[in-house]
């Protein structure tokens, strides 16, 4: 997680940052998307990208240059996934807690 991602997380009330934080179990991991890169190219469905799985698999990632560089990106793609749920859980919790005190 960023620092800037960091920062918002510690301005939050105490509702709202406990709700992101007990949903965290919802970012995505470098090692499952590894496993599943390697064993079924599905990496790109866990990142909720189906259009692009389904691209890499009819043309058998890419003849083999997507699917090598892919095992370079994956790690800064798990890093904008889990940004991208870091920002969706903190906009569920202004909703779901409103901040009164402001």
């Amino acid at each position: 997680m960023d620092a800037k991602l960091l920062l918002l997380l510690q301005t939050l009330p105490e509702q709202q940052r406990s709700y992101v934080l007990s949903r965290q179990s919802e970012l995505k991991q470098k090692s499952t998307a590894y496993i599943l890169w390697f064993l079924f190219g599905v990496h790109y469905f866990y990142l909720s990208k189906p259009i692009i799985n389904i691209l890499y698999w009819v043309t058998g990632g890419g003849f083999g240059v997507w699917a090598v560089i892919d095992l370079f990106r994956i790690p800064g793609m798990i890093r904008e996934k889990n940004e991208e749920i870091m920002v969706e859980l903190i906009k569920e919790a202004k909703s779901i807690y409103p901040d009164v005190s402001v």
